[in-house]
C-alpha cells in the first residue's frame, strides 16, 4: 500500500467508498421499487433513463475534462447530485419520482467516472499508469461487493430503502 503515491491512495479510497455506496443502489433499487409494486417495465425503464442520460453526462464531462477543467471540480458535484439522487429515491412512492431520482443518479455517474478515471494516472508519479488502475479498479470491485452485502442485510432486516442512506453517507 505504501508503494503507491499518496495521491493515488486517495483516489482509491474515494473509489472504494463510492462503490460500497453504488453497490447497494445497483444491485437492490429494482427490489425497492418493485416491493412498491412497481411493474418490470417501469423499473427497467427508469433504470434504462438513467444509463441514457449518464451516457450523455459522460460525453459532456470527458470534452470538459479535455479542455482542462480540474478533476475534483465534476467529483464535487458528482456528490451533490448523488446524495439529491439518494433523498430523492429514498422517499419516492410514485413512478414520477423514481424517474427523477434516476435520472439525478446517471447525472451523476456520468461526471464522476470521466474524473474519477482521469484522477488515476495524474495520480500515479512514478508508478505505471497500470498498477494504479489495477488497485483503484480492485477497490472498486471490493467496494460493489461490500455495498451489496450492506443491502443484502439491509433487505434481510426489511429496511431496504437504508440502501439511499449508506449510499448518501458514502458520498459525503
Amino acid at each position: 500500500w505504501n508503494q503507491f503515491p499518496p495521491g493515488l491512495r486517495n483516489v482509491t479510497r474515494l473509489r472504494l467508498l463510492a462503490s460500497i455506496g453504488a453497490g447497494g443502489v445497483v444491485f437492490m433499487t429494482p427490489m425497492v421499487f418493485h416491493a412498491i409494486d412497481f411493474s418490470a417495465s417501469q423499473v427497467g425503464s427508469g433504470l434504462a433513463l438513467s444509463a441514457l442520460v449518464g451516457t450523455v453526462v459522460r460525453l459532456l464531462s470527458g470534452a470538459l475534462l479535455d479542455r482542462g477543467l480540474s478533476c475534483s471540480w465534476p467529483i464535487r458535484f458528482t456528490t451533490i447530485l448523488a446524495v439529491l439522487a439518494d433523498i430523492t429515491l429514498f422517499r419516492a412512492d410514485s413512478y414520477g419520482g423514481f424517474v427523477v431520482g434516476e435520472i439525478l443518479l446517471g447525472s451523476a455517474a456520468g461526471l464522476y467516472w470521466p474524473a474519477i478515471e482521469l484522477a488515476v494516472p495524474l495520480s500515479c508519479g512514478a508508478v505505471p499508469s497500470g498498477r494504479g488502475y489495477a488497485l483503484v479498479r480492485s477497490s472498486d470491485a471490493l467496494g460493489f461487493g461490500i455495498g451489496a452485502l450492506i443491502g443484502s442485510l439491509c433487505a434481510w432486516l426489511g429496511t431496504l430503502r437504508l440502501i439511499y442512506g449508506v449510499e448518501a453517507i458514502c458520498m459525503i
